[in-house]
């Protein structure tokens, strides 16, 4: 968190289990990876390895998302995150 100059938390979209033995889940499957607040605005990241492409409830929850006005990428690398919130990468 850069100077305070944005927020980022890792998200879950696994299940953990509950004091009562019971599932929880954590979020919606296909949830973005990262979620980012810069600036007035939300961005969510979907983190791919090379060749890698989201799944169908991805991109379901991508559109989702898109819908409500948050930007949503899918990346492979540093540098394309910082592009697309507009930092210099040094």
């Amino acid at each position: 968190m850069r100077s305070g100059r944005l927020w980022y938390t890792r998200l879950n979209s696994g299940r953990v289990r509950s004091a009562a033995g019971g599932w929880m889940h954590l979020c919606r499957t296909g949830t973005p990876d990262w979620q980012v607040v810069m600036g007035g605005r939300i961005v969510f990241f979907e983190v791919k390895k090379l060749g890698e492409e989201p799944t169908k409830e991805q991109l379901e929850q991508h559109a989702l998302l898109r819908a409500q006005g948050a930007k949503v990428y899918v990346v492979r690398t540093l540098n394309q995150v910082t592009l697309s919130l507009g930092l210099n990468a040094s």
